[in-house]
């Protein structure tokens, strides 16, 4: 019935982009029952890598050759706030040398002090339309489990008439373990974004992402402020075509 409104690597692209990095330093190690503003800080010449799989409509997982390397710069002033721009590039690996998929260059900004997390041009890798602004994608002045209301996209992928609004929330202090060999637990925040997507007037279906962030504690300054994991689960709205889900995990990094 309607064109199918989500790309697989585009959507993972968008979403993906969704890196916090703390241009700020609160020094405080969060907790579950407070709303104290996380130690979120990248660090300039940090390098983070991703392995890939993607998630079929029945939630098996498949394993891909897409691999992601994250490249921190140097904190630098971007529109005005201070921040690190991420240097982003995802090959498939399939191929002898592996051929780039996407590149990207990445500017976002955590104020510890509102403990607001911005990156810059959310809205307008959704509709081409939007005026490029930084956007909010996370609040941490809120208490665990508070759904945040960030923004509402109208033409989503230059579509007429269909629009998403998008709410997130912090749900939960844990701990991932990377991929890698030797592999090694990290602490971060689990956030949930949900996308409530509008067509013609009506609720066709929420797109569901789950994504943790990395933060520095006290106790562990060699924990890495980062993205540690990402996942897109399958999609399935009302009227559209379905879309597999993918989820990207750290497998290593440099930091």
């Amino acid at each position: 019935m309607y064109k199918k409104l989500f790309p697989l690597l585009f959507l993972v692209a968008a979403f993906a982009a969704l890196l916090f990095v703390g241009c700020d330093d609160s020094g405080n190690a969060p907790t579950n029952t407070t709303t104290t503003k996380p130690n979120i800080q990248f660090k300039a010449g940090s390098i983070f890598y991703y392995g890939t799989d993607s998630i079929s409509q029945n939630g098996t997982y498949h394993p891909t050759k897409w691999r992601t390397k994250d490249s921190v710069q140097s904190e630098t002033s971007y529109n005005g706030k201070t921040c690190f721009p991420i240097n982003s590039v995802t090959v498939d690996t399939n191929t002898v040398p592996p051929i780039p998929i996407q590149s990207q260059v990445i500017y976002v900004s955590y104020d510890a002090n509102s403990g607001q997390f911005f990156q810059w041009g959310v809205k307008k890798l959704f509709d081409p339309t939007q005026t490029e602004t930084w956007d909010l994608v996370a609040d941490f002045s809120q208490a665990l489990g508070t759904t945040v209301s960030l923004f509402t996209i109208t033409n989503v992928f230059g579509q007429q008439n269909v629009s998403a609004n998008v709410t997130s929330k912090v749900s939960v202090d844990t701990t991932i373990a990377t991929t890698g060999t030797p592999s090694v637990n990290v602490k971060c925040y689990m956030v949930n974004v949900v996308a409530d997507v509008i067509a013609f007037g009506v609720s066709v279906g929420k797109v569901y992402l789950d994504y943790y962030i990395g933060y520095t504690p006290s106790s562990n300054t060699s924990n890495p402020s980062c993205r540690v994991r990402v996942k897109l689960h399958p999609i399935n709205l009302t009227g559209f075509a379905g879309g597999d889900g993918i989820d990207q995990i750290l497998n290593r990094f440099t930091y």
